[in-house]
């Protein structure tokens, strides 16, 4: 029997294939450092206050960086953990990331991809470095019969510089991001993605964020997974405001507001609690507009990162027509262990 052949174009499919939107690399990147940080409390290397994510854009020189003082990963296994494809030891259940493959995300949208990380008590700085322009060329070159493996390793290298024994961190560099994904370069279009998107608290404007914790402390359920991201100087807050606009031509005014917020519980057939949700409770007078409010529509989220987006609940299974979710604003989080998002 001849060999399975994995071909290199699956590459393809890996890196950018899977989103519609470039921007989901952000969240990628940020949910492996969540993963890190929950090891590093949990083994008493951080508290977290002392955790945080660091992403900085640098539009003039088309790079991004993202950094996080977590665990890091022990040199002998940066080439397992982060050259392997698919092959992650994550569980999914207790972590966010269960795959193994959003660290390749970056490669789609940059000329070269570039991993540093340091592990506590090594005084050995490793770099591991992917040239993206040379995957592109192997993929797109129809001389080239490689397999997506032996592509793969064509396209990485590691060295090795000195390091500080107490350095703990990792950090993920694009260089040179395509001019056909400006949009990763603008920093306030990736605030706005990220403050619904990543797994941040609720700012202190929207004060139902307290009633929302005390919900959840009543029911049981596991806290909500917050940390510290700062982009370009700056904490990063989950959106949500009591205010719902209307715009008309140059002026936003308040159409509506959140006076307050329900709950209710999603049951699965035995009994167990699926997922639970908080809905903001207003007039309900007509669909929220997308324009001015970037918090309209019921999110879904899983271990506090949004899946998919505004319209990703636009179902007839949930409401009698299709713009039933832009009456809302609110979050459905999932709880039951056996409910794992597959992308």
């Amino acid at each position: 029997m001849s060999e399975v052949k994995i071909g290199k174009k699956l590459i393809i499919t890996l890196t950018s294939g899977m989103y519609e939107d470039s921007r989901f690399v952000f969240r990628e990147y940020i949910q492996n450092s969540a993963d890190q940080i929950d090891q590093a409390i949990k083994g008493k290397l951080l508290t977290p206050e002392q955790a945080n994510i660091i992403i900085d854009i640098d539009k003039a020189n088309r790079s991004i960086r993202f950094f996080d003082n977590a665990t890091g990963i022990e040199s002998s296994k940066v080439k397992k953990i982060l050259g392997d494809v698919a092959d992650s030891e994550k569980s999914g259940i207790d972590t966010k990331g269960f795959i193994g493959i959003g660290r390749l995300g970056g490669l789609a949208y940059c000329d070269k991809l570039q991993f540093s990380t340091s592990y506590i008590g090594e005084n050995t700085k490793t770099i591991m470095t992917w040239d993206a322009k040379k995957l592109h060329d192997l993929i797109n070159d129809p001389s080239v019969d490689d397999d997506a493996a032996h592509v793969i390793q064509q396209v990485f290298d590691i060295h090795t510089e000195i390091a500080e024994a107490d350095d703990h961190f990792f950090e993920v560099e694009m260089f040179s991001v395509h001019k056909s994904n400006n949009a990763l370069l603008e920093i306030e279009s990736v605030r706005e993605y990220l403050s619904m998107v990543a797994p941040v608290p609720y700012d202190c404007a929207f004060y139902f964020g307290n009633k929302i914790k005390s919900y959840m402390s009543d029911h049981n359920y596991p806290k909500l997974s917050e940390y510290c991201i700062i982009i370009n100087g700056e904490q990063l807050f989950k959106a949500y405001r009591k205010n719902i606009y209307r715009v008309v031509g140059m002026n936003k005014e308040v159409c509506d507001e959140i006076h307050d917020i329900g709950f209710k519980e999603i049951k699965l057939s035995n009994g167990d609690v699926a997922a639970w949700l908080w809905f903001g409770i207003s007039k309900f007078e007509t669909q929220i507009n997308k324009l001015g409010n970037i918090q309209r529509g019921l999110r879904l989220r899983c271990k506090n990162i949004q899946i998919g987006d505004d319209s990703t609940l636009i179902s007839k299974k949930f409401f009698k027509e299709d713009r039933g979710t832009h009456y809302f604003v609110g979050e459905i989080h999932v709880v039951h262990p056996d409910i794992k998002p597959n992308s």
